[in-house]
């Protein structure tokens, strides 16, 4: 979904409206509310808009869990360099100026979503793995903000994680937005649906309890809140790539000739 604040621009709408469904508001406080309710996958505003001008608008978007994820483009008449700054100071992702090229509009579009999907990734496996850096990107704000986001859902998981009764709708109470919108926002940062995000973080911390702690496969399966070994087994296999013996067998610490026990 490509969402837009500039109705009296029907040719633009147009133009998007052939690739993206397309969603309009006209003014800042609207699209504030269209954004939170909705969260699209993009947006593009103007910076001078009633009620709310972009540069507000784009600060309220960034400090909020719900929406700062979305990449945004300012598609504005203001040519100045400094506004240009600011904009990108306060987290914009593009900033256009008109007139402008439409092959240039859509391919700024997909290049930002297609940067973003990698990013995801990168932010991803980042908080599944605490010792893995991201490189630096220009936009720390978003990094940081989504981290956070995705680091407090993990670690709400991984609280619960023997508790078999801890669902997905147990989890979204606890994070202060609506399952729409958390829904959407987990789906953007990790490409998985919340049940697939909250079953791969029950199977990783599976996998660290078989590397550190002296357990049995049945004893690991319920301290993560799964009563059913083969089930476990199966979805162990499925993200970590080999059954939870064969994955114990592999790395079990290899016993040096000079740590053995002599008569």
């Amino acid at each position: 979904m490509l969402w837009s604040t500039a109705p009296k621009y029907p040719y633009i709408a147009g133009l998007l409206a052939k690739t993206y469904h397309l969603l309009q508001a006209g003014d800042g406080v609207s699209a504030l509310t269209m954004a939170q309710d909705e969260t699209p996958d993009f947006i593009i505003i103007n910076i001078m808009m009633s009620e709310m001008n972009g540069i507000e608008l784009l600060d309220e978007l960034r400090k909020q869990p719900a929406t700062s994820h979305i990449p945004l483009i300012f598609l504005t008449a203001k040519t100045d360099p400094d506004t240009e700054m600011t904009a990108y100071e306060h987290g914009a992702d593009g900033f256009i100026t008109k007139p402008f090229n439409t092959q240039m509009l859509r391919s700024r579009v997909r290049t930002i979503l297609e940067q973003r999907k990698r990013l995801y990734g990168s932010l991803h496996q980042q908080v599944e793995n605490a010792n893995e850096k991201i490189p630096a990107q220009p936009n720390n704000h978003f990094i940081d903000a989504n981290k956070r986001f995705l680091s407090a859902v993990k670690k709400e998981i991984e609280k619960n994680i023997s508790d078999n009764e801890f669902n997905v709708d147990a989890l979204i109470s606890t994070m202060s937005m609506s399952r729409s919108v958390f829904v959407k926002k987990i789906k953007s940062l990790t490409g998985q649906s919340p049940i697939e995000f909250m079953r791969q973080v029950k199977i990783r911390y599976a996998a660290m309890l078989i590397d550190t702690q002296p357990l049995s496969i049945k004893e690991v399966s319920y301290m993560i809140g799964i009563n059913d070994t083969k089930y476990f087994s199966h979805r162990f296999k499925e993200i970590i790539g080999m059954l939870p013996s064969e994955y114990k067998n592999k790395n079990a610490p290899v016993l040096k000739e000079n740590d053995t026990d002599k008569p």
